[in-house]
């Protein structure tokens, strides 16, 4: 992965379901518009609650961690 002008090597690590549905329903209260406008271009249907972010996270888009090697 690169920051700014470092890189580093590294793997990505899948989420469980549990961890991702706590980083998404995380990453909408940090950043709700964005939020927002990620459901709508994946068209997913969000009413905006933390519990169907929560939902999503666990059920519709995975996520994955990135671990330096």
């Amino acid at each position: 992965i690169q920051v700014g002008r470092r890189r580093m090597r590294s793997h990505a690590v899948l989420l469980d379901a549990e961890e991702s549905g706590a980083a998404m329903a995380g990453y909408a209260q940090k950043h709700p518009n964005a939020a927002r406008r990620i459901m709508s271009v994946v068209g997913v249907d969000t009413d905006g609650t933390a519990a169907s972010y929560r939902e999503i996270g666990r059920n519709r888009i995975p996520f994955v961690r990135f671990e330096i090697v």
